[in-house]
């Protein structure tokens, strides 16, 4: 698996559906961040909440990967 920069920069090129489609398949999942309160417009990458959010999404995921979690 590549870095959390080329992460980010993967799901850069992602539509906002895209991208909400990502975030709500990660929910299924159960990793979605406890840390941050969903707002309006969690898809919009310009937002620091978005980066926020696909970071916290990548930790909690090595985490449960490596049974830290």
């Amino acid at each position: 698996m590549g870095t959390i920069v080329e992460i980010v920069d993967a799901v850069k090129s992602l539509t906002p559906a895209e991208r909400e489609s990502l975030f709500g398949r990660l929910r299924e999942l159960g990793l979605q961040p406890i840390s941050t309160p969903p707002r309006p417009e969690p898809a919009s990458y310009a937002s620091e909440e978005f980066t926020a959010n696909l970071t916290e999404h990548f930790h909690r995921a090595k985490r449960r990967a490596l049974g830290s979690e």
